[in-house]
């Protein structure tokens, strides 16, 4: 009776893993080019660069607002972005987080870039998590 429990349990949770609707993201995203760069602005202050180049037919949105987590200790003063047509950023121009590093300790900085993107010709979005690295 214990087998036949444990094989049933077994059974049951490779269906789930199988049905799930949750897939292991990939490390890029396939319609958007990103690109991160580090500028100084002051001496504990910084502007990281963050360009996104979507292929044609896909828009960045601005709603829900990009986010930014980093794994070191970094304060977060401003994320700014120009608005396109609607409710996407303008790609032409850079994401701009602005920031106040911590610590004098640090060499990089890394984290997870997390964004929004849709087709207009297909009627989908999607949610990315991008991770990044970039030295100071």
């Amino acid at each position: 009776m214990k087998n036949v429990f444990k094989n049933n349990v077994l059974t049951l949770c490779l269906i789930l893993l199988v049905l799930s609707p949750h897939k292991p993201q990939s490390k890029t995203n396939k319609y958007v080019l990103s690109n991160f760069k580090l500028e100084k602005i002051k001496q504990d202050k910084f502007a990281l660069i963050i360009t996104l180049k979507p292929i044609p037919g896909i828009h960045i949105n601005s709603e829900p607002r990009p986010e930014i987590k980093f794994n070191e200790p970094v304060e977060v003063l401003n994320i700014k972005f120009d608005k396109a047509k609607g409710s996407y950023i303008d790609t032409q121009k850079p994401i701009i987080v602005e920031l106040k590093i911590k610590t004098h300790e640090i060499k990089s900085l890394s984290g997870k870039f997390i964004y929004f993107y849709c087709s207009d010709d297909e009627g989908w979005c999607s949610k990315f998590v991008e991770n990044f690295r970039v030295e100071l």
